[in-house]
């Protein structure tokens, strides 16, 4: 194997740690900026379901990953679930409203 290509499937594998690591801890930071601002959310419950969110969808999504994993070979799967991730945080910096935020985490 060359070593261009272990360097690629190392820096996918770090880069989806770093996306699922931040995604993850996002709502600390994020949840008590848009209080504070108050246009996107409007109380606190509803600003909880940003961190929740992104927890319900990877019950589904492991179990997707997984079958996947054997189907397609891990390393494949890990370098193509970076692609959903990916537009998620692209969704959730482009977002006007709450509705398009929850898209965004999920």
């Amino acid at each position: 194997m060359q070593v261009k290509t272990q360097v690629m499937a190392s820096v996918a594998a770090g880069f989806l740690s770093l996306s699922v690591g931040s995604g993850v801890a996002l709502p600390s930071s994020l949840i008590p900026i848009l209080l504070k601002e108050g246009d996107l959310v409007d109380s606190f419950h509803e600003a909880s379901w940003l961190a929740t969110i992104f927890l319900f969808v990877c019950i589904p999504s492991s179990i997707f990953g997984g079958v996947c994993s054997d189907k397609f070979g891990r390393r494949t799967t890990g370098l193509l679930s970076c692609l959903p991730l990916l537009a998620g945080w692209i969704v959730l910096s482009l977002s006007a409203d709450f509705n398009s935020l929850l898209i965004g985490r999920s």
